[in-house]
């Protein structure tokens, strides 16, 4: 209850962001772009989702996997497939608040949580199947962490390990996405100690192991240049 009182502010507008995103949650209607991702889960293999669901789009796996999973297990229910964006937008906004406040003030993370509960770009992408929201749950966390890593020196094995899982969740999700991750990781090798530097060259080496094997997807879909049907891809030009 002390914390709860400490931040009162923010679990308010914390619940606010809830109501906002939820009260019309039997009521959204997919997206064309989300349409189009559903209508590439109706296989009955993981290899054909990968060679017919993944390759030819222009995105890696990770959210075309999540929607698959979802549309096997409960159909093709609106509420259901836009539950987890849902979840990613209000984790975001936590995330968002605990770097403000942790790390520089109270008032900087409340900030932080007020652009990310009501900005509207933020508040329109919330409940979209696509990897866009997730995108900022997973930056905003890796940032949170690796913060600690970089600049409190902290080398708690929780850190490392959210570091390792948060930047290999961005590759998977969207490749602008795995760049800031890259980019962000990389950076840290100017900030690590003697203490930190040996357990996050590990981190990183884990990390980079499980991307590899969806390096020939990553690859593949470089060299496709559109996801037009003349290129192999899905999207049928316009009449």
């Amino acid at each position: 209850m002390k914390f709860i009182r400490e931040h009162i502010l923010f679990f308010i507008l914390l619940g606010s962001s809830i109501l906002l995103r939820f009260l019309p949650l039997f009521d959204y209607q997919f997206t064309l772009d989300e349409l189009s991702g559903l209508n590439r889960t109706r296989f009955d293999s993981f290899s054909d989702l990968l060679e017919q669901g993944v390759k030819i789009d222009a995105h890696p796996a990770l959210i075309q996997l999540l929607i698959f999973v979802l549309v096997k297990l409960f159909g093709y229910s609106t509420w259901i497939i836009k539950l987890p964006f849902l979840l990613f937008s209000l984790g975001a906004t936590v995330y968002a608040y605990c770097f403000g406040w942790r790390y520089f003030s109270k008032p900087v993370g409340l900030f932080a949580a007020l652009f990310l509960s009501f900005s509207l770009v933020f508040v329109f992408y919330a409940p979209i199947a696509r990897m866009y929201i997730s995108g900022v749950f997973f930056s905003m966390a890796l940032l949170y962490h690796c913060y600690a890593v970089f600049f409190l020196k902290s080398s708690k094995t929780l850190d490392f390990v959210c570091i390792g899982l948060f930047a290999l969740l961005s590759a998977l999700n969207q490749h602008i996405n795995g760049l800031f991750a890259l980019s962000l990781c990389a950076s840290g090798l100017f900030y690590l100690n003697k203490t930190t530097v040996k357990p996050y060259l590990i981190t990183c080496g884990i990390t980079v192991l499980a991307y590899l094997p969806h390096l020939p997807i990553t690859l593949y879909q470089l060299g496709l240049g559109g996801i037009g049907l003349e290129q192999g891809g899905w999207l049928e030009k316009p009449e």
